[in-house]
């Protein structure tokens, strides 16, 4: 990729809001405060350009993202001296800040540049970590861990979200609004990543991200008609989260029963999740509206039940931030599939980070997936719109000084 002078300013801001977004070094001494810099560097900048940002951005989703925002911090100012292990005060205040780095800064890139400039950056830094993670991974499986549970860029699922994204932001490059059509070339490159991908899950003893790419490829079968109809997302964000409250029922089924005992290997419990599912109302019953506060699962979880997490992202988010704020996280995603279903212009080349965003809810029923990357994604999906209202209002404006013309030569 060539570097214009002009777009180095650009090309720095997209670093920054990936490594909030996407890479995690755990190995790194004081990491965290990198962050902290980070994260502190791009609110300021965007502080400058902030009203040009909103003036552009839809009003419905900034509306649902500040109250969303709002809504952490009073979470975790309420709780923030309820914990011993965590400061959910400061830690909501790190997330609250990221948040908005991510949205506005994909979004004002995406109206200054355009997305697939976001897209091409993405790109190039995520091949390069997942080279390096990979290389260091094979050759020096215990460099980080004697037991080889951590990699460079964290554990086993971190690597194989690395992967995944890595196929999603390589499709989307390679396909553009008028080319749907993946060429022959293409294929074969998105076919030996999706070769290697495989290779090192199993390598890492992954389910979860050999799962995550065989859903992959699945969902991108379906019409993206289908998959951007907000309903369509929000019926299976519903589904995937009360699924917990359903494996009772469904392991009285003797298929089921068989397929988790003979084929997985796994007790009956599944690795205490069961138990886990059964305890979930008990400890939302007096935190249901605001939490524990940001960032508390984990203490919460191991104070009640020696358990790390609740095993399933929506009820993670509910225990963590409350549940007005998790209604209102859900309506952002449905604000922007919603603008996308109802945009006369194609989507084709949005496909792959539909297809994702399904899969970290789908995964959600058994996993934390709703982090800061799923935030990252909606941000990506959103200023794909952005980029589309900003050409829309650049046309009426064309439209609007002709008809000036017109009008004062008459």
């Amino acid at each position: 990729m060539k570097i214009k002078k002009s777009n180095i300013k650009y090309i720095i801001l997209l670093i920054f809001i990936f490594h909030l977004g996407f890479i995690k070094f755990p190995h790194t001494p004081n990491y965290r405060y990198i962050n902290y810099i980070l994260v502190l560097i791009t609110f300021l900048y965007l502080l400058l350009k902030l009203k040009f940002i909103i003036r552009r951005l839809n009003k419905k989703i900034v509306g649902f993202l500040l109250m969303y925002m709002v809504l952490v911090f009073i979470s975790a100012y309420t709780n923030r001296n309820n914990h011993v292990l965590v400061n959910s005060y400061y830690s909501a205040v790190f997330y609250i800040l990221t948040v908005f780095d991510i949205f506005l800064g994909i979004s004002y890139v995406a109206i200054k540049k355009n997305f697939s400039f976001i897209i091409r950056v993405f790109l190039v830094l995520s091949v390069t970590y997942l080279f390096l993670n990979d290389v260091l991974l094979l050759l020096y499986p215990n460099l980080f861990t004697k037991n080889k549970t951590y990699y460079l860029v964290g554990n086993k699922f971190s690597v194989s979200y690395l992967h995944l994204q890595v196929l999603v932001l390589f499709l989307m490059n390679r396909s553009n609004k008028n080319r749907s059509i993946i060429l022959l070339y293409d294929r074969f490159i998105f076919l030996i990543l999706i070769l290697i991908s495989i290779y090192v899950t199993i390598v890492i003893e992954s389910r979860v991200g050999l799962i995550s790419i065989i859903l992959f490829i699945l969902i991108l079968k379906f019409p993206i008609n289908f998959l951007e109809n907000p309903r369509v997302f929000l019926i299976t964000l519903i589904s995937s989260s009360l699924l917990s409250f359903g494996f009772n029922f469904l392991l009285n089924n003797k298929f089921i029963h068989y397929f988790i005992v003979n084929i997985l290997h796994k007790d009956l419990t599944l690795t205490g999740r069961i138990s886990i599912y059964d305890k979930i109302p008990i400890l939302l019953k007096d935190h249901i509206i605001l939490g524990y506060g940001y960032g508390s699962s984990y203490e919460t979880w191991l104070n009640y039940m020696g358990m790390p997490n609740s095993q399933n992202a929506t009820i993670d988010i509910i225990l963590e931030q409350g549940l007005i704020a998790t209604i209102l996280l859900i309506g952002i995603f449905y604000c922007i599939f919603q603008l996308l279903y109802n945009s006369k212009e194609k989507s084709n080349h949005l496909h792959p980070v539909i297809t994702i965003i399904y899969i970290f809810v789908l995964l959600g029923s058994v996993e934390i997936t709703f982090g800061v990357p799923f935030i990252c994604w909606g941000g990506l999906l959103y200023a794909a719109q952005a980029e589309i209202e900003k050409s829309n209002q650049t046309r009426k404006d064309v439209l609007n000084e002709s008809f000036n013309i017109i009008n004062a030569k008459s």
